[in-house]
């Protein structure tokens, strides 16, 4: 793990305390591989609260709702 791969979860939180202005930066932390970090951006953009946050969070949990659906019709 590089330094920088250390760096995200904190990155992420203050992130969150910096309000909508975090959201870009945050939704980019999104598409990482690692899940720890991913994991720091969602709860940073809960801590966010605002409809900005909300949307970009319900943008990337998207796709799991749908295979949730689609595994619950099969």
């Amino acid at each position: 793990m590089g330094e920088d791969d250390r760096r995200h979860g904190p990155v992420a939180e203050v992130l969150g305390r910096a309000g909508d202005v975090a959201i870009p930066h945050l939704a980019d932390y999104l598409r990482s591989t690692r899940p720890e970090v991913v994991e720091a951006a969602l709860s940073a953009l809960g801590a966010i609260r605002t409809e900005a946050a909300a949307d970009a969070a319900l943008a990337f949990l998207a796709a799991d709702y749908r295979q949730v659906g689609r595994n619950r019709a099969w």
